[in-house]
């Protein structure tokens, strides 16, 4: 039988994880081997694997978006999948994404998908708006 997923864990890490800062509750939330699929968002490409990979991303844009709030707008819940659609808003103070600051406020919108098994995020499909970001920064993204 598959467990179903509670959403209380995406809410857990995207309260403290991402509007905290927290990035000693990737350990709690991530099970020790998860995949990334397809994560979009600046400092991670294609596939990642692993707490430590997602924490370095994290770190990365946390220091290009110290104050990066980041909104649960819609959560739905299948089986062991929990989906979360956001909205994340910042200033771009920092180049941890490889972009001199521009001190220019971003609003991007971006869908979580996690599979939860034994109370952990195994598995996560990324899709946020990278374009958008990017264009909000003023950059070239033809």
């Amino acid at each position: 039988m598959i467990e179903k997923a509670d959403p209380a864990i995406l809410q857990r890490w995207i309260d403290e994880a991402w509007n905290r800062g927290r990035e000693d509750v990737i350990d709690e939330v991530f099970a020790e081997h998860w995949v990334g699929h397809d994560l979009q968002q600046p400092g991670c490409s294609g596939r990642t694997t692993g707490r430590e990979q997602f924490k370095s991303a994290h770190r990365a844009f946390r220091s290009a978006f110290s104050d990066v709030e980041v909104k649960v707008d819609e959560t739905l819940v299948a089986g062991d999948r929990v989906a979360v659609r956001c909205t994340a808003h910042g200033v771009h103070t920092g180049n941890g994404i490889g972009i001199s600051p521009t001190g220019k406020p971003v609003h991007i919108t971006g869908t979580v998908i996690a599979r939860v098994q034994d109370g952990r995020v195994v598995e996560s499909w990324d899709n946020w708006d990278v374009m958008g970001l990017y264009h909000q920064l003023g950059l070239d993204v033809r």
